[in-house]
C-alpha cells in the first residue's frame, strides 16, 4: 500500500499553523520522551537566548536560567505528573521575558502523540497573565483599603459613644477617690475601677486611631526618617529585645533623605509595633530583623507593579520604613486577614489583634501606603510608604496641654465662670462637680440655644463645648458663640471629631482640646492654662 498523498489545502493549513505557532506571542516548547527539546518557537527562542539548533536535544538545564528559583521544582513536579499520569497538568509560575522582567505565566503541559498512536513527550505552553493577575490583586488591595476604611467609620462611631460611658466611669471613681481616704475600703475599689477604665480607654483609642478622623489633635513635625528610625530601634533594643538576646538586628538608612512630616509618637508606635512583631516570629538563635529606610518615587505606572498591596499609594515621593525577619511567615489565609481588627494567632490574653490595624492606620492617616509580603516559614516584610516634604502644613501647633510633670501636683482652682455643655447629662454632672468643688462658678445645659442666651446675658470666662450633639454640631456652635462674643475663650471636648473640623476652630480662634475620657487632673489644668493665657 503506497504512501497517502497529502492535498495541496491540507498542506497550506498545516503551514499555517507551524506559522501561526511559530509568530505567537506565547511561549511553547516540545519534548520527547527523554525530556529533551525537539521544537520551540520564535516566543521562546527568544526568552531562552538560543537558535532552534541550539536548544534542539538539550535538556532542562537549557532554559533553567529564564525560571524563578520558586518557579523550578513546581515546574518539575508538573512536568513528572504529567508524564507519568499521560494527562495534562497546570501551574503558575514566574519566568524573566527579555525586556520585561519577571512575569506571571500559566505554564500548561500536555502529552502529544504519534501517528502510531503511542505518546511522543510533552507540549509546554505559557501564557502571559501578569496584566490580569496585577489587575486582580489592585482590586483585591483596593477592596481591603475600602473595607478598612468602612471599618474605621464604624469603630470611630463605637468608639465617641464608648469614650462617652469610659468619661462617667472615670470621671466618678476619680471623684470617689478624692473623698475617700486610703484607710476606707472603698479607696481600693475606687482605684480599681479608675485603672479599668483607663485600660478601657486605651483600647478605644487603638480602634479610633485608625480612622483620619481620630478625634485627638496629632502633634505633626518635619523630621529627619533617619532619627525616626533610631528612636524606635533605640526602644526596642532597651526594651522588648532584652527578653530575646540571641536575635541580631540591623538598620539600614540611605543618605540624604528628605524630611517627612508625622506624629512622631503614632510613627514610633508603629515601628515598635512591627519590630515586636517580626521579634516574636523568629528563632531567639538565628534569628534576623532588618530596619530599612530609603526614598521611594512613585509614578501611577509603578503602583500596578507593587506586591503585597494593603493600603493603596498614590504617586508621589515617598520615605519608606521597611521592617523584614526571617521568621515564621504567614500562611496565605493568616495574610488574609493580618489587617483586621481583633485578628491575631497569639494565645489568649497574649494579644488584642489591633497591632497591624492601628499600624494602617498611622499610614493612612498620613495619606501614605503600606505593603505586607510574607510566606509561610520564610520570613515577613512590612513596609510602611509615608509621604516625603512637608505636606501637611502647620498641623499641631498652637494647643497647650495638660504636660506630664504637672502630675502630683496640687491641682489648681479658680472663681472664674465656666460654661459647660454636653448632650449627655452624666458628663454636664462630672464636669460640675469637678469644677465647683474648686471654686469655679459652674452654667450647665445640654440646650445650644440656652448657651447663646447665657453668653448674652452673663459673664461667662471659659465654654468647655462638647463636640458631638443631635440638635447643632459642636463646630457650628462654636461659630455661633464666637459671633455673639468673638473674644470668648471655647475648649472643645469629645470622644470623636474630625481633625479638619478642630483646624478649621483652631484658625477661628479655637483656644484647647479635651480627648474623653479626660480625668480630673487633664480637665483642671486644661481648664487653668486656658483662662490664664492672654
Amino acid at each position: 500500500m503506497g504512501e497517502r498523498m497529502v492535498p495541496e489545502e491540507e498542506l497550506e493549513h498545516l503551514y499555517w499553523c507551524h506559522e501561526f505557532l511559530d509568530r505567537a506571542p506565547f511561549i511553547a516548547l516540545r519534548i520527547d520522551m527523554d525530556g529533551k527539546y525537539i521544537w520551540a518557537n520564535q516566543d521562546s527562542l527568544a526568552d531562552i537566548g538560543l537558535t532552534l539548533g541550539e536548544l534542539r536535544g538539550k535538556g532542562p538545564e537549557a532554559v533553567m536560567h529564564v525560571l524563578h528559583p520558586d518557579s523550578q521544582p513546581l515546574v518539575a513536579q508538573s512536568v513528572t505528573r504529567a508524564m507519568t499520569e499521560k494527562r495534562p497538568d497546570e501551574v503558575l509560575v514566574k519566568i524573566k521575558k527579555a525586556g520585561k522582567g519577571w512575569r506571571w505565566m500559566r505554564h500548561i503541559i500536555a502529552p502529544w502523540y504519534k501517528l502510531d498512536g503511542a505518546m511522543g513527550g510533552l507540549d509546554l505552553l505559557c501564557l502571559d497573565i501578569t496584566d490580569v493577575k496585577e489587575k486582580e490583586r489592585m482590586q483585591e488591595a483596593l477592596s481591603r483599603t475600602q473595607t478598612l476604611e468602612a471599618v474605621g467609620v464604624l469603630a470611630a462611631g463605637i468608639a465617641h459613644d464608648f469614650n462617652n460611658l469610659l468619661q462617667v466611669i472615670l470621671g466618678f471613681s476619680e471623684l470617689g477617690i478624692e473623698g475617700t481616704s486610703e484607710e476606707n475600703e472603698n479607696f481600693e475599689r475606687y482605684t480599681k475601677i479608675k485603672n479599668a477604665a483607663k485600660k478601657a480607654s486605651d483600647l478605644a483609642m487603638k480602634l479610633l486611631s485608625f480612622t483620619k478622623h481620630a478625634g485627638q489633635e496629632e502633634f505633626l513635625e518635619s523630621l529627619a526618617p533617619h532619627r525616626l528610625a533610631e528612636d524606635a530601634m533605640d526602644l526596642f533594643r532597651r526594651g522588648l529585645l532584652k527578653k530575646r538576646p540571641g536575635i541580631k538586628v540591623e538598620m539600614s538608612i540611605a543618605a540624604g533623605l528628605p524630611k517627612v512630616t508625622v506624629d512622631r509618637n503614632d510613627l514610633t508606635r508603629a515601628l515598635l509595633n512591627l519590630l515586636k512583631n517580626s521579634m516574636e516570629a523568629v528563632d531567639v538563635q538565628g534569628g534576623r530583623i532588618i530596619l530599612e529606610v530609603v526614598a521611594l518615587s512613585l509614578e501611577k505606572d509603578d503602583i500596578h507593579d507593587l506586591t503585597g498591596v494593603v493600603l493603596v499609594p498614590g504617586p508621589g515621593d515617598y520615605i519608606v520604613f521597611r521592617v523584614q525577619d526571617n521568621g515564621c511567615g504567614m500562611s496565605a489565609t493568616v495574610r488574609k486577614r493580618a489587617f483586621e481588627p481583633f485578628f491575631t494567632t497569639k494565645g489568649m490574653g497574649k494579644g488584642t489583634g489591633l497591632g497591624l490595624f492601628t499600624t494602617a492606620g498611622v499610614v493612612r492617616r498620613h495619606g501614605g501606603g503600606a505593603l505586607l509580603e510574607t510566606e509561610e516559614n520564610r520570613g515577613t516584610t512590612v513596609t510602611l510608604l509615608l509621604p516625603a516634604g512637608d505636606t501637611r502644613g502647620e498641623q499641631g501647633q498652637g494647643f497647650e496641654w495638660y504636660k506630664s510633670e504637672q502630675a502630683g501636683k496640687k491641682l489648681p482652682r479658680g472663681t472664674e465662670t465656666v460654661l459647660v455643655v454636653d448632650d449627655e447629662e452624666i458628663n454636664l454632672d462630672v464636669a460640675h462637680l469637678t469644677l465647683s468643688s474648686r471654686g469655679y462658678e459652674v452654667l450647665r445645659t445640654h440646650d445650644p440655644d440656652k448657651a447663646l442666651k447665657w453668653i448674652q446675658e452673663r459673664s461667662v470666662d471659659l465654654v468647655l463645648l462638647d463636640m458631638v450633639m443631635p440638635k447643632v454640631g459642636g463646630a457650628q456652635l462654636f461659630r455661633q458663640l464666637k459671633k455673639v462674643k468673638p473674644e470668648l475663650k471655647v475648649v472643645a471636648v469629645s470622644g470623636y471629631a474630625a481633625p479638619e473640623d478642630i483646624h478649621e476652630m483652631r484658625r477661628e480662634g479655637l483656644r484647647g482640646w479635651l480627648q474623653k475620657p479626660y480625668s480630673i487632673a487633664d480637665l483642671c489644668w486644661k481648664v487653668r492654662s486656658v483662662l490664664d493665657s492672654p
